[in-house]
């Protein structure tokens, strides 16, 4: 729960995710959609979980992304202390500078997620593949779960579980204003 959210609102929510039916269709909304809506506002965004299969290979000239410098040309936003919070962070570079990055976009000591960014003007050249294959790998070696979620109107980041033979396992849901 985001730490804004008091404690009676976190208990609620725990009792109805405590209610939800494990489903084989994930493309289902939650049993108690409406209700979590009413609760915190916003609307309902659902995708699927992937993991990765057993043997997944890393080609291409892929490498670490370890500093700040690298990203700040094609990516905005990004922040010193990320650095470190998202790695391994693994990209494609083109003179010194990140064209195409995988990182952790959350990460335990069991499992991480991946973020997968490219730079619009280098899009559509199989370079997301490409990084999020070398990301999974790095995550195994660390002895963690790679995992690759998206929502369902993303039709590239799906196009990225497809060619990586990733395989769904959850759905993900999540509500935004």
């Amino acid at each position: 729960m985001r730490v804004d959210i008091s404690n009676r609102l976190a208990a609620q929510l725990d009792e109805l995710a405590r209610e939800e039916p494990v489903l084989d269709d994930f493309r289902r909304e939650p049993l108690h959609a409406a209700k979590y809506a009413s609760l915190l506002g916003g609307r309902l965004y659902t995708g699927p979980a992937f993991t990765f299969p057993d043997m997944i290979a890393s080609r291409g000239e892929v490498t670490p992304i370890e500093d700040l410098a690298a990203l700040t040309q094609n990516f905005q936003g990004w922040l010193p202390n990320e650095i470190a919070a998202c790695s391994p962070i693994l990209g494609i570079a083109e003179k010194g500078h990140a064209i195409s990055v995988c990182f952790c976009a959350r990460k335990s000591s069991v499992a991480a997620e991946a973020g997968v960014e490219t730079a619009a003007r280098f899009r559509g050249r199989g370079l997301a593949p490409q990084v999020t294959a070398a990301w999974a790998v790095a995550i195994r070696a660390s002895n963690r779960l790679p995992l690759y979620s998206t929502s369902w109107s993303n039709a590239p980041s799906l196009a990225v579980a497809g060619k990586l033979g990733l395989k769904p396992c959850a759905s993900d849901w999540s509500l935004s204003d």
